[in-house]
C-alpha cells in the first residue's frame, strides 16, 4: 500500500532516474547476487519461511537470491523505480520451480509507503545502498516506521557508503528512533567489494550495521 504523501525529494528523484537509466542499459553495476560477505550475513539473520522487506531492491539481487535459498520465505521488494522493479519482476518470473511467486515487487518511494500494515510482521528489513540517498529528515522520519515493522527478534540491516567523519551514524540514527526494545548487533563493520559501471571494475568499501527487536527473554550483548 502507497501513502500520497508527496514527501520525496527532488535529489532522491533525480537519483532514481539515474540509476533507472543504468538499468535501462542492461547494467548490474552489482552483481546479480549479494556482495561476499553480505550473502552469508542475510543468510545468519533470516529464518527459513521468513517474512522480508527489501527497501531499495534495485534490480533484485537481494531479492533474488534471499528467494533462492531461504525456505518458504515471503519478500516484499520496494523499489521506486519503474525500471528496476521490472528488471526484478522479469527476473524473479525466471526462477526455477517458481520460487518468484516468493517475491512481492512493488514500484514506491519509501518516503511514500505506508508501511503501518506490516507492524510487528518481519523477520528482516533490508537496506542495501538505500539510506544515503534520502535527506537527512526523509531518513529520521523513515526509521522508526521500518524499526516498526520488525517481529520480536527481527532484524534490520542496513548496508551503506562509509561516512568517515562520523562512523557510526547509522547506529546513531537508529538510536534516534527511541525504540527501547531495539539494540545494536553489529556497529559499522567492513565489507569490501568492487562494482562495474560502464565496463570499469571500482573497489568499493561498505558497512553494514545490524539493528535488532528484543524478544521477551533477549538481553543486550
Amino acid at each position: 500500500m502507497v501513502a500520497k504523501s508527496g514527501s520525496v525529494s527532488d535529489a532522491s528523484r533525480k537519483a532514481v532516474a539515474e540509476w533507472d537509466a543504468t538499468y535501462t542499459c542492461g547494467q548490474q553495476p552489482f552483481g546479480p547476487s549479494p556482495f561476499s560477505k553480505l550473502d552469508a550475513l542475510l543468510l545468519d539473520f533470516t529464518p527459513d519461511k521468513a517474512v522480508i522487506i527489501d527497501l531499495g531492491s534495485g534490480y533484485g539481487r537481494d531479492a533474488l537470491f534471499l528467494a533462492q535459498k531461504v525456505a518458504g520465505c515471503c519478500i516484499t521488494a520496494i523499489e521506486p523505480g519503474e525500471q528496476g522493479t521490472l528488471s526484478l519482476k522479469n527476473a524473479a518470473a525466471e526462477l526455477p520451480d517458481g520460487l518468484g511467486a516468493n517475491i512481492t515487487a512493488v514500484c514506491a518511494f519509501a518516503e511514500e509507503y505506508d508501511f503501518a500494515a506490516c507492524n510487528n510482521t518481519c523477520d528482516m528489513v533490508l537496506l542495501d545502498s538505500v539510506l544515503a540517498f534520502l535527506e537527512p529528515e526523509a531518513q529520521s522520519k523513515l526509521m522508526p516506521r521500518i524499526l516498526a515493522c520488525l517481529k520480536e527478534g527481527g532484524n534490520l540491516v542496513i548496508l551503506g557508503w562509509p561516512n568517515e567523519s562520523d562512523r557510526k551514524w547509522v547506529a546513531k540514527l537508529i538510536e534516534q528512533a527511541g525504540m527501547t526494545d531495539i539494540f545494536i548487533k553489529k556497529n559499522a563493520e567492513e565489507i569490501s567489494t568492487s562494482a562495474v559501471f560502464d565496463g570499469e571494475e571500482t573497489p568499493m568499501t561498505w558497512h553494514v550495521t545490524v539493528a535488532s527487536r528484543r524478544t521477551k527473554t533477549s538481553a543486550d550483548h
